[in-house]
């Protein structure tokens, strides 16, 4: 039991599988994808390169779309896409202690986490999202 302890709190490190690029700047994405990667996210991480984060495909569409940082130690701005259309940015989620604030999304089908003040994204961008090599 001691040992699944442990692996829960053990952060995950997928590979880079996309590439962002907005303007003029590219961003190396982990993709999270299965249910368990999707829940761990960046959790437990302690330090995240500038030009690299995390995108979540989150299968369908959904609305009200909600994102935390419980147990997440990098402070984080969280992008909501609908088909690589922002919808909503949250530019300064940051870490917290349990009880943690709610993000929501108005609608999402895809989300990405970068380190806080990477970019200055806008409701209505559209981005550029590209599987990576490529």
């Amino acid at each position: 039991m001691l040992i699944y302890a442990y692996i829960q709190t053990r952060p995950q490190y997928l590979p880079v599988t996309a590439l962002l690029s907005y303007k003029g700047e590219n961003f190396y994405l982990e993709t999270a994808v299965s249910q368990d990667q999707l829940t761990r996210g960046l959790k437990f991480r302690s330090r995240l390169e500038s030009n690299h984060g995390m995108l979540f495909k989150l299968g369908r569409l959904y609305t009200h779309v909600p994102f935390w940082m419980f147990q997440t130690h990098i402070p984080l701005q969280i992008v909501f896409l609908k088909d690589n259309l922002v919808t909503t940015v949250i530019s300064h989620a940051v870490p917290c202690a349990n009880p943690c604030p709610i993000y929501y999304g108005q609608q999402a089908n895809q989300v990405i986490e970068l380190p806080i003040n990477t970019v200055n994204f806008r409701v209505g961008d559209r981005l550029d999202l590209k599987p990576y090599p490529g």
